[in-house]
């Protein structure tokens, strides 16, 4: 734990402005939402400014202080158009096509105010795809402004999936574009739970995971958008005692049916383990479709049931290995793997229920797969609308 100087506005001001804003109550606020990790890191760095900042004169006028944990978290002050944050971000989280980190504003405008979550894209401008990726990160801000506008028309179906509340773009000087996206915060990732020691998912938590994620998934098919990239890295939760509160997240390779369908007949969209092998098998791109995200959300959830690797992803094999494995699966390979469940889960009722879902979307043929509207109304006919015109982010910040 430390801090290092580099050349800016008064250090002393900004540490004292850090001071003022990581209030205890602030950090039992982070506790409560179920992320403790972050608290005590908050913690950590405020004991740090405390001792620290007797120290800092009229000699440091001239600098900015930035609190410094480790080679991933650092404290500093976020300036926006809409107000001046304390933030701590969490570094150098490495995404195909830029760099993501990501960041967690401790302070809102007032003491009542949530935290959030700020994700940032860097994008260098030296990059020969420069271009591209800039065009694929406009689309992805558009995709969450147009979902917030369908959560305002109809919020209870969007109940799960992640909330953006601004966005902003930067230029960045002349090294890099930079895209900001602030969305309400979680405890973490699906994957995080599964690397927690001790760690096992119950039937109830499952099913209401599956549940969630369906609901989340039938409400953007509805609106004729796919996700494409459904894993557990791409579910974050909040946890309330044993309850767990899934978000459906990283719209990065989302967008409407047709842009996806046509991305896919000149690149892979999505992660390899978890697309569709019928798709793979006749490379059609009218498969890529809501049933995909069947197939992605049925091998998460098994993923989560079985706390393991699949067949496949095991010998840490490229991308490209992983393609053609998952290209020869048949169906006999993943009933296989849907039995090897613990019996703690399947023998229970919820856990029947579960595994009546998994093979509803493990279904290696489309033609017998379900999507997430069919399985939560299997009574009705499923019907998708036709795409809606995507927001306008020719404006470069959406205000909290």
């Amino acid at each position: 734990m430390g801090f290092f100087m580099s050349q800016s506005i008064d250090a002393l001001s900004q540490v004292t402005q850090l001071q003022e804003s990581i209030t205890d109550g602030r950090i039992r606020q982070l506790e409560r939402l179920g992320i403790c990790r972050i608290a005590k890191v908050v913690q950590h760095m405020k004991d740090d400014i405390e001792r620290v900042r007797p120290q800092l004169g009229s000699t440091s006028s001239c600098m900015q202080l930035i609190c410094k944990s480790d080679e991933k978290h650092r404290l500093s002050i976020l300036r926006l158009p809409s107000g001046t944050f304390p933030i701590l971000e969490c570094r150098n989280e490495k995404k195909t096509g830029a760099f993501k980190s990501g960041c967690i504003l401790i302070s809102g405008r007032d003491v009542y105010e949530p935290p959030y979550y700020i994700l940032r894209t860097s994008i260098f401008k030296m990059d020969p795809h420069y271009a591209m990726k800039v065009d694929e990160a406009v689309r992805e801000t558009k995709l969450l402004l147009q979902i917030e506008k369908w959560r305002d028309e109809s919020p209870g179906e969007f109940e799960h999936v992640i909330t953006t509340y601004f966005t902003c773009r930067e230029e960045g000087g002349p090294l890099k574009a930079k895209f900001y996206w602030i969305q309400e915060v979680a405890a973490g990732d699906m994957l995080d739970l599964l690397n927690t020691e001790g760690f096992y998912f119950s039937a109830e938590q499952l099913l209401a995971i599956t549940h969630q994620m369906l609901r989340a998934l039938s409400a953007l098919h509805k609106r004729g958008i796919i996700h494409q990239d459904i894993k557990p890295e791409n579910i974050l939760f909040r946890r309330s005692g044993d309850d767990i509160h899934a978000l459906l997240a990283d719209f990065g390779s989302a967008g409407p049916v047709e842009e996806v369908q046509e991305k896919s007949r000149h690149s892979t969209v999505g992660t390899p383990s978890y697309l569709d092998p019928d798709f793979l098998q006749e490379m059609d791109e009218n498969k890529i479709n809501p049933r995909t995200d069947s197939w992605a959300l049925g091998l998460t959830l098994l993923k989560l049931a079985l706390a393991a690797l699949m067949p496949w992803e095991q010998g840490d094999p490229s991308g490209t290995t992983i393609v053609m494995r998952v290209r020869q699966l048949r169906q006999a390979d993943i009933d296989a793997l849907i039995e090897t469940i613990p019996p703690e889960i399947t023998q229970s009722p919820k856990g029947m229920e579960f595994v009546a879902i998994l093979r509803a979307l493990l279904s290696v043929s489309q033609n017998s797969r379900k999507s997430p509207h069919q399985v939560l109304h299997p009574e009705v006919r499923e019907s998708t609308l036709p795409p809606q015109e995507l927001s306008d982010t020719s404006s470069s910040c959406r205000l909290l």
